[in-house]
């Protein structure tokens, strides 16, 4: 299954597989990525084979939802809809440092919230960036997304001591949005 918009066809959102691996694993070792993010530094030499084996369980059993964001057929970054339950997720996304600023994050954020509120039936998506990433933000408000609270950085996510902004968006945003 590969997700996309006609208004950007060299962007697709895919589940991740054993294929994306090696391109997550250079991506994601970058000191950048794992700045804005809850990914470790330094990368695990394992950790993109065992992030893909941990989404394929977790995509099977419907917790989580890793897409591979992939342009020309090269993976770029990832986007998953994370913690689904009760008709809410967490939205989750990174883009490697070479590809930063030419709008990935946004087209593929909006292809896996739809997944989310269409395919999945969510009411609520929610997400969280720190607030040295005001790019991740941007992203969020181009999406009708909402911030409703200001706190410590999630464990994992930052330097200790690192603020973020929590955003959310309902279904019934989203439906206004498009």
């Amino acid at each position: 299954m590969k997700l996309f918009d006609a208004l950007h066809p060299r962007l697709t959102v895919e589940p991740v597989a054993r294929q994306h691996a090696p391109a997550i694993q250079r991506l994601a070792a970058d000191a950048r990525v794992a700045a804005t993010t809850r990914l470790p530094h330094p990368y695990p030499e394992d950790g993109a084979v065992t992030f893909v084996a941990e989404a394929t369980e977790a995509w099977a059993a419907g917790t989580d939802f890793a897409f591979a964001i992939t342009v020309d057929d090269v993976c770029v970054g990832t986007c998953t809809l994370k913690q689904v339950r009760d008709g809410q997720a967490e939205l989750g996304y990174w883009i490697g440092v070479p590809h930063w600023g030419q709008g990935y994050a946004s087209w593929a954020a909006r292809l896996v919230v739809t997944y989310g509120f269409e395919q999945l039936g969510l009411a609520r998506v929610e997400a969280h960036v720190l607030e040295g990433n005001p790019a991740s933000g941007r992203v969020l408000e181009k999406l009708g997304f909402a911030e409703f609270r200001r706190d410590a950085a999630p464990c994992g996510c930052g330097d200790e001591g690192d603020q973020a902004i929590f955003y959310a968006l309902s279904a019934d945003a989203w439906s206004a949005v498009l």
